[in-house]
This record gives structure tokens, sequence and C-alpha cells, in this order.
């Protein structure tokens, strides 16, 4: 193991930039002018003016610098990061190494590492797809009974004879509907890698234009594909084939069946996903703020004569008291107008799809249950979930048996309407009702073998029409996001008596590209909110040789 420690040149306090206001307080609506002073070297600096009444003080006072040198370095979060560069005194610099010594600990031998495999994933310069191919899973088509078995699970006795029944007429397991004692992998497969190089052929379509793309895996599968920097979505096709297909099968694979999602080809493609998607719980710095300061305040009230109106200065203390037995949280009735969340199906399955719970090819025997996985995971170490998939209150698919005592307002579809829906060109949403609250751990669930822990409102597609699938993968790929001008009302100009207009704002004025003149000067123009305040001040920039800039 290694400690690290921080090497402190003294050169942080040498080039500064500074600000000139002609007042603290402002009026509502009133003009306010800025002068900022930057290094006359600095072409660009970010600056952002606050509400100073409505600002929360938090545990997360980091800004350019200490994100540069030191919070980026460390793991976990770093408290008040502003504190270690505040002053360059004995203090300051023995709570840095301090610091240094908790969180800088590293218990790995890099040059070990690199020396027995190689990296896996090289630096990104620019917007990047990433996956590997494997073979495609082939299973049965769902058939007229097995519509009948989806809207109400069997029991255990009855799902075994289906199975020997279809396993003796020589049909897929996986055309068994299962019950949820039965052990069957519902979290997917781990699939084997390739042992050969496939093609791999991509084609990116944003409005009029299209990039076309086609390489060779290694021989494990694995992809890597730079993609030209684009605004907005583009929609991304990516499908792979034998590299040594003859040309009459490779016109077959590009024009046949393509937009058929029954139509299974011989391999499918899987992204390496490499950003968080799902909620994680939260950290203790999410859940409390910092005691409050009363210098700071007082010298805020001192200085403006503004009553300082901020959430924290509210709170209450109450008395103590005595809990003397914890209180059971019973089941919350289901209210059909307040999803949890709601997802596009397409999108959902392809999310699905490539943290490799479904295969390629979509299959409704076990979409509710792969897709309440993806979302809600094994929920407090439950190994089961309960969950039912509906349209619009007609139930298709229930996973769990209901009991005769309970009262499950419910409506069933014929088998033949089901079976004509349980395709993905039907279904526009997916509709999440549940009783979970995913960042509280503790919290205790009332849960029970004969109701829904998960209901999903599959929303169709209106009037009875199909929306666009494809026999290959079919992703919505985010690009660059199109820059947003910030809302900056000029008050000057307003035609509206004043008095009747109600301005929220709590960021009053954000600039991420001022550019100073050549003496290093600029000045920001914009009006106050509806309320009497102080302003709060960030700037960041960094000067032609690198030094980061910061004011508070």
């Amino acid at each position: 193991a290694d400690r690290l420690v921080f090497v402190n040149r003294h050169d942080l306090g040498m080039q500064r930039v500074s600000m000139s206001s002609a007042k603290r307080k402002y009026e509502p609506f009133e003009e306010v002018t800025l002068s900022f002073q930057a290094p006359a070297d600095t072409r660009h600096i970010s600056i952002a003016v606050r509400d100073g009444m409505t600002d929360e003080t938090t545990f997360d006072t980091g800004n350019m610098l200490t994100d540069f040198l030191l919070s980026s370095e460390l793991k976990g979060f770093v408290a008040n990061a502003d504190y270690y560069f505040a002053a360059d005194d004995d203090e300051h610099r023995s709570a840095l190494d301090l610091l240094m010594m908790v969180q800088g600990w590293r218990r790995y031998d890099y040059e070990e590492i690199v020396r027995t495999r190689t990296l896996r994933y090289a630096p990104e310069l620019t917007l990047t797809v990433e996956g590997k191919v494997y073979k495609m899973r082939h299973f049965d088509e769902i058939t007229i009974d097995d519509a009948s078995l989806l809207k109400s699970a069997p029991s255990a006795e009855n799902a075994k004879s289906i199975y020997s029944a279809r396993a003796e007429a020589g049909g897929n397991a996986e055309t068994v509907i299962l019950e949820p004692n039965n052990p069957d992998p519902y979290f997917g497969a781990n699939n084997s890698d390739l042992r050969h190089e496939v093609t791999v052929s991509g084609e990116l379509v944003c409005g009029k234009r299209i990039a076309e793309v086609e390489l060779e895996t290694d021989n494990h599968g694995h992809f890597l594909i730079n993609v030209p920097p684009f605004y907005g979505d583009g929609i991304l096709f990516l499908s792979a084939f034998d590299s040594n297909a003859s040309d009459k099968k490779l016109h077959r694979l590009a024009t046949h069946q393509t937009h058929n999602e029954k139509e299974a080809p011989a391999y499918y493609v899987r992204r390496d996903l490499f950003y968080p998607v799902f909620a994680k719980p939260y950290s203790f710095y999410q859940c409390h703020f910092p005691d409050d300061d009363p210098d700071t305040a007082s010298a805020i009230a001192d200085s403006t004569d503004i009553e300082v109106d901020r959430i924290s200065t509210m709170d209450t203390q109450l008395e103590n008291v005595n809990v003397d037995q914890k209180r059971r949280r019973g089941r919350v009735r289901i209210d059909y107008t307040k999803p949890a969340c709601v997802y596009d199906a397409v999108e959902l399955y392809n999310l699905a799809t490539d943290y490799g719970l479904s295969h390629g090819m979509v299959n409704f025997r076990r979409l509710p249950m792969q897709l309440a996985i993806l979302l809600f995971g094994n929920y407090n170490n439950h190994s089961t979930l309960n969950v039912q998939a509906q349209w619009d209150r007609d139930v298709f698919y229930r996973n769990f048996i209901i009991d005769d005592v309970y009262e499950v307002e419910q409506q069933f579809l014929s088998d033949g309407h089901i079976l004509n829906n349980l395709r993905l060109d039907r279904q526009r949403d997916v509709r999440m009702f549940t009783d979970f609250e995913l960042r509280n751990s503790d919290k205790y669930l009332e849960q029970s073998r004969h109701l829904p822990d998960i209901v999903m409102d599959f929303v169709l597609m209106p009037n009875g029409s199909h929306r666009v699938t494809t026999r290959d993968r079919r992703i919505t790929l985010h690009g660059v996001t199109h820059p947003v001008s910030f809302y900056n009302p000029d008050y000057s100009q307003s035609a509206l008596p004043l008095s009747e207009v109600k301005d929220y704002r709590r960021t009053l004025y954000w600039n991420p590209n001022a550019r100073p003149d050549e003496s290093g000067r600029f000045d920001a123009h914009f009006f106050n909110n509806s309320k009497q305040t102080s302003i709060r001040v960030s700037v960041a920039g960094l000067t032609d040789q690198g030094q980061p800039l910061v004011l508070e």
C-alpha cells in the first residue's frame, strides 16, 4: 500500500481574479453591474451569481481548483474542499496532510497490473460505442396456449407437467411459463465469449446525415467504434455477421426481414455502459446540512440589513421522544395516476439487453420480470419479486398465484388479444408502480405472496398502430446537448407593473464563457429577482499558462 502526499508549490495565490460592486444590497428588479478583473492573459472565465438569501449551505464547497488538485485524486467525497486552500499556513497545510492520510491510501500495485494484462479501456477522445458480440439464443415463439398461461402463473405441479409434456414434444425449455420458486435464470445467462472474429456493421442516422462503419471484432467478440460528434439524438443501427459471409448472404442480411423483430439473426450486439444509470443510496453529505455558522449569518445581516431567509434558520428542534415499538409499515394502495417512473418501451428493452438480461430478441415470457430486475434489482435481499404486467388494467402477465381471499381489481383479456399484442412494436411506454424506495435500504416493506410488488402498465400504441422495430439493434444514441441561453430578463423595458411580476430565480446570472478584454476586465449586467437580496458570486477560469483562477 502507499499513501499520497500533497506537494505544495506555494504558487496558488500568484494569480487572482477580483470583483468590485457598487453596493451589497439590491432592491427587487434593480439592475446589477459587477466588474471583474482577471490577469491580462485570461481569455475565458465562468461566472455564476446567486441570490444569497436563498442559497443553501452544503458540504460541497469545491471549485475548479480543488477538483483539479485534490478531489479528483482521492477516493470518496471531500467535504468542505475549499477549506484546504483557504490559506497557506501551518493550520491548513496540516489539515491537508491529515486528509491525504485518511483518504489517500491505495492498496494495489499499478505496475503489477499492467505487467500481467492489457488495459481494457483506452482514453476517450471522442464519442464511443463499445461492446461485444454474442451468439443469438433462440426460443420458441409464444403460442395461444402460452398466452393463456402468461396471465395466471401456474402452480409448481402444473408447471412441471407442462415442462415435461413440451420437452417430450421437442419444445424449447424457455416455452414454459415459470412459477416464482422455479430457479430458471430470470436474471439472464452468462453467454460465453466468441472464439473467432466477426464483423460489426454500424449506421448512425442524424437527421439527413448518415455515418457508416464496418469493422472486425477481436477473437473474443469485442469492438470499439469512434462516433463523430453530433448534436441531439441519433439512431444507431448495429448488426453482426460472419466475416467470411458470401455477397449473397450479406445482401440477404441487409434486405430481408430487417424490420421483423421476431426474425432472429445469428449474432447480436451488446453495448458496454460505462456510466451509472440507476439510483444509488444517499450519502451522509446528501442527507445532512452543515451546521449554521452564526458568525457568517450575522455578518450577512449586518452588511445588508436583510433578514437571512434560509430553511436551516427556520428549523425548530423538538423535544426528545422514546419509541417503544418499531412500526410495521403496511402496503400502500397503488395510485395508477402517479407512476414511480415512465420509460420508452424500446429504450427500456435496449437497456435490459445491454445489461445482459435479454439476449438480442424480445421474449415476452420473461420481459416483465427482466425489466423488474433491471430497475429494482434484488431489492433488500428479497429473492423473488411478484410482478404483474397489464395493458390499461387488463392483466396479461403474472408470475405469482392470486389467493381467493384477496380482493384484487383485475380484468382479463382473451388469449388471442394477448397474443396479438405481445410484440415490442405495439408497446409505447412502460409505467412502473411500486411501493419500493430504492434509496432507503432500511425501510421495512410489507410483502405478500399473493399481491404484486411491482405493477407494469404497458401503454399500447394508439388505434392499433405499430412503431418501428428491427431485427437487429436499433438504439437511440445521445450526442452533444445543444447549448441553451440562460434566462436573463431585462426589466428596463418591462411594460407590466413590476408589482405584478413574480420572479423566483435563485441563479441571477450565469455566463460560462465570459471573455475579458485585453486588460482582463469584464463587466456583467443583469437584473435582480422580485426580492430584496444580497448576492453570492462564483468565478472560475484558467490563464494561458494554465494557472487556475477561482473566486467565491
